[in-house]
């Protein structure tokens, strides 16, 4: 069937995968895929942490079907190809690009990945040594050890998908379940939507589609995501460490989560708070207080599997000037809350937007974009951007930071280093 909102023809396959397609030649050296299933590391409970959490690393690392990982480097020489997979909390992702002429290669590299799984156990030993190595050093790193104490104190020392990563979980990680959760979540096309974008060859790409993906294995075996994504604790957390080093400093952080529904409207109306913040913070923080070089905030709005409000303020800055600065940043807020943004700002946050907002719509990336995000959320968003943005109100940014500043769920955290 077609969709004309998209351009884009829709095909279903005899394995019941989808298959979305959307020509253009704007690019015309560029060809995007990208396929997506429902499911991901959110199906494995916390007992199979150890597996589930290294399968992105572990399981393509040996290379593909009877090819070394050199080999395959060796034969996609002077090809314009490019191909992974991932294991993501809620989607395992498939995703890949080339050069038009290289869809049956790229088709041919994606059916493998998805139906094949390389064993090596050497390669999977050097691969627990190196991570050995790695974590050795990083236990040394101040800003690591104080991003593990972040975790333990937001989400509690229990969390185990918000655990960093520790010697006995890379011991006890099973080469063999490994490689088994990858197939399982690779090996059922039936809920597997492929989207392809570009100057592919309209009369080639049916073919190819009916000989590469048409033929994955298929269980007809819909699954959905189950949400186990960890939340901050109720309540305020606050942290202060100190840790040695050669270059003495402070690093604070600043986080506030407040439960919201999810709308477009509301998301460009907090970045357009965060853009009037940002201003606010490089006026009163860095040049009239010259506490620190820059102060980055973020503010964003979640929406699957939960929906919530999200603002994130970190700096560095001297241990003498951390607390005041960190009062800066509360009172900044709070004042928007109080009395709205100042209008020169918004105006100007505005006009930032407008200019950026939307996209390019000849752009291959944009409709890829917009239509993952029609099939996994069923909605138009990026077809409205700009409409969305242009109802925003002085009104809807205060409220968004009042949101924020009337919530009672605070992190504050400083990291001295001395």
């Amino acid at each position: 069937r077609s969709d004309s909102k998209y351009g884009t023809e829709v095909l279903k396959l005899s394995n019941e995968a989808t298959v979305i397609l959307r020509h253009s030649d704007k690019n015309r050296n560029e060809i995007l895929m990208k396929a997506f299933s429902p499911g991901g590391t959110s199906l494995y409970d916390d007992t199979e942490h150890a597996d589930y959490s290294v399968a992105n690393s572990v399981a393509p690392r040996s290379g593909l079907a009877q090819f070394s990982g050199k080999e395959l480097g060796r034969m996609l020489e002077g090809r314009s190809v490019a191909y992974g997979t991932a294991i993501n909390t809620l989607y395992e992702t498939v995703t890949g690009s080339c050069a038009p002429g290289d869809e049956e290669t790229l088709m041919q590299l994606i059916h493998l990945r998805m139906t094949t799984v390389r064993k090596d156990p050497e390669s999977f030993k050097a691969w627990q040594q190196q991570q050995f190595a790695r974590l050795e050093s990083r236990n040394r790193m101040p800003m690591a050890v104080f991003s593990d104490s972040l975790s333990a104190i937001m989400y509690g020392k229990d969390c185990i998908r918000m655990s960093p990563p520790r010697k006995e979980s890379i011991l006890n990680a099973d080469y063999d379940r490994i490689c088994e959760i990858y197939r399982e979540r690779f090996g059922n096309a039936a809920d597997f939507t492929f989207i392809i974008v570009g100057n592919f060859n309209k009369e080639s790409i049916r073919p190819l589609i009916e000989q590469y993906i048409a033929s994955l294995p298929s269980t007809g075996k819909k699954e959905k995501a189950r949400n186990v994504t960890p939340r901050v604790r109720k309540g305020k957390h606050t942290l202060h460490m100190t840790m040695p080093a050669t270059t003495p400093k402070s690093t604070v952080m600043y986080q506030i989560m407040a439960d919201m529904p999810y709308s477009a409207k509301d998301r460009y109306a907090a970045r357009i708070l965060q853009q009037v913040l940002d201003m606010m913070y490089t006026e009163q923080i860095r040049e009239q207080e010259g506490g620190t070089y820059g102060v980055n905030v973020q503010i964003n709005m979640a929406r699957n599997p939960k929906k919530y409000l999200q603002m994130v303020v970190n700096f560095d800055t001297s241990k003498e000037r951390a607390g005041v600065l960190l009062g800066k940043v509360r009172m900044c807020l709070e004042n928007i809350a109080k009395d709205g943004p100042d209008m020169a700002m918004y105006e100007k946050a505005m006009e930032y937007m407008q200019k950026t907002v939307g996209g390019n719509r000849t752009s291959n990336n944009f409709w890829m974009e917009a239509i993952t995000q029609n099939v996994q959320y069923a909605t138009d968003d990026m077809l409205h951007s700009a409409d969305n943005l242009n109802s925003v109100t002085p009104k809807d940014v205060r409220r968004i930071a009042r949101k924020l500043a009337k919530s009672g769920n605070i992190t504050e955290a400083i990291l001295n280093v001395e």
